[in-house]
């Protein structure tokens, strides 16, 4: 594989050594470059050999320069990091609930363990091969934020709608034994992985920790335009107070038994049934942050504090 470079920044490695734009890299150090993971794992190192093609022909470059100092190169993204698309079919898919007529990027369906590297989104690794796998390994891509579900194999091909989603936890489990860490989630959907297997799914990961470093709890969210798909429940204020009930008893566990809560209730739930957030301090670092666990109670600290700031400011 050949990835194109866009650019050089002047002054750096890599112009220094005479490398030019337009040309393109066949290798560094002997390994080919698949994506933007392999060329900054690769890049990151002192001694580097780069092959590269121009229109006469290939040559090398060999460089020195200190560990993680940045050789230099913009690459030509569009060929390299395209999303990867999603092989499953879930019962819950929010982009199947979308209306149509919307720009067409909302429509793409992208499960991309790079991106989740990169960008915290979550992925479910179900498009991932056994050979990409090892590169996760070899790159020690972490950490990774891992749509779960469930770890019932039969529950989450079902959840899925995909017969080879069922080994989740052999390879959260490698990802463990290979020093990588990973945050997890659940979307949790009224009589298909609530109850015993929610219990089993919160047991299961937090056996895994440390390398499994927090465990978020969302509701499924349904809209209005499910014609033709899965018939589903939504959460009314009875059931997300008990699974509240459940996630807070597990909380409760666990800080005492690994130091952590370790598992956490998205917002939505405490809306539903009309209970109190919890406090800052017990979002601890806020992990899940992004996936709504603790924006409500986030937004009500920093609204304070700004208001704290303009009545000094006044004074």
């Amino acid at each position: 594989m050949a990835v194109r470079i866009l650019s050089v920044t002047p002054g750096s490695p890599a112009d220094l050594a005479g490398i030019r734009g337009d040309e393109r890299i066949l290798s560094i150090n002997g390994e080919a470059i698949h994506d933007e993971i392999d060329y900054q794992a690769l890049t990151a190192n002192r001694d580097l050999i780069i092959v590269l093609e121009n229109g006469s022909g290939s040559h090398e470059a060999h460089i020195r320069k200190e560990d993680w100092e940045p050789l230099g190169l913009c690459l030509d993204e569009t060929q390299i990091m395209k999303p990867r698309h999603c092989c499953n079919h879930c019962l819950f898919c929010f982009v199947d609930q979308l209306p149509q007529g919307m720009r067409s990027s909302l429509y793409v369906k992208d499960d991309d363990w790079r991106h989740s590297l990169m960008m915290g989104n979550y992925v479910t690794l179900t498009n991932v091969s056994e050979e990409e796998f090892q590169r996760i390994l070899r790159r020690k891509a972490s950490p990774l934020y891992i749509s779960v579900h469930a770890t019932d194999p039969e529950v989450r091909c079902r959840m899925l709608r995909n017969p080879k989603a069922g080994n989740v936890m052999e390879r959260l489990k490698r990802l463990k034994e290979n020093g990588l860490e990973f945050h997890c989630q659940i979307v949790l959907c009224p009589e298909v992985n609530d109850g015993k297997i929610l219990s089993q799914s919160i047991e299961d990961l937090a056996s895994l920790w440390p390398a499994a470093r927090s465990l978020a709890i969302v509701p499924v969210g349904l809209t209005m335009h499910r014609a033709g798909l899965t018939e589903l429940k939504r959460f009314d204020a009875g059931s997300a107070g008990a699974n509240l009930e459940m996630i807070h008893s597990y909380q409760e566990h666990f800080l005492k038994r690994i130091g952590t809560r370790f598992v956490f209730p998205s917002d939505e739930f405490y809306c539903i049934c009309h209970q109190p957030l919890p406090e800052d301090y017990e979002y601890e670092e806020y992990p899940q942050i992004e996936n709504g666990v603790g924006m409500l109670r986030l937004l009500d600290r920093e609204c304070r504090e700004a208001a704290e700031d303009l009545l000094s400011e006044t004074r």
